[in-house]
């Protein structure tokens, strides 16, 4: 059974890995066009633009679904300016573009929109956000539960494999950068491997949920 688990478990997690890399790689292009296109409708020329975490700048309360961008661009005057562009709504990445120039703002301004920023996206789905906040701390906590119970082995297993001894009264334990952390097989706790597990699927599905309901929405005010 064990051995079903870890197979099962380990497709999940290379599935993710894959579908994570194709998302980045297909989130950095669109979002990009999305810079581009607006300037192209603001009568501005882009001369650089730079990905940037949303911590380092205005725009630090944002979703994985938003993308930040530091810009130079110039006018149609010739004139040089330099700002910061928000790509993206909270719960999808659309062409919405929120832009803030640095000659139009100080470092007063720039905390004091971070920080209206923040409470206005939880004034208006505040619900959503914070499950959707605690969500993600589950899954990472039932994921490693899950691998855990999935790589547990038996004292006679561990020094068979590894040939080190778990240490003395330990039952069960997993291999981590050359030591052992204390754990259990799934014949020991099967309800606590069962509510990991079931835990990981309802954190997923969730997150997937949400998702999903954010394009249909999205889909449904382009019609």
């Amino acid at each position: 059974m064990a051995t079903t688990v870890g197979t099962f478990v380990s497709l999940c997690v290379l599935t993710g890995i894959a579908f994570a890399c194709y998302w980045v790689v297909w989130h950095s292009r669109r979002s990009r066009d999305y810079v581009r296109k607006w300037a192209e409708r603001s009568g501005l020329v882009l001369k650089d633009v730079r990905y940037r975490l949303g911590v380092f700048g205005p725009f630090f309360c944002m979703s994985n679904m938003q993308a930040v961008y530091r810009i130079t661009v110039t006018d149609g005057d010739g004139h040089l300016r330099k700002g910061w562009v928000r790509v993206g709504s909270w719960f999808w990445l659309t062409d919405e573009v929120e832009v803030l120039w640095d000659s139009d703002m100080g470092n007063h301004a720039v905390r004091k929109h971070a920080i209206l920023g923040a409470l206005s996206s939880l004034r208006r789905r505040p619900v959503i956000v914070m499950v959707s906040i605690a969500a993600f701390i589950v899954m990472f906590l039932c994921f490693f539960s899950a691998m855990s119970f999935v790589n547990a082995l038996s004292p006679e297993e561990a020094l068979e494999k590894w040939n080190k001894p778990l240490p003395a009264g330990w039952t069960a334990g997993v291999m981590n950068h050359g030591e052992y952390y204390r754990w259990w097989r799934i014949c020991e706790r099967p309800v606590f491997f069962s509510v990991s597990l079931a835990g990981l699927i309802a954190s997923v599905a969730w997150l997937w949920t949400v998702t999903l309901w954010a394009w249909i929405r999205r889909r449904r005010r382009g019609m």
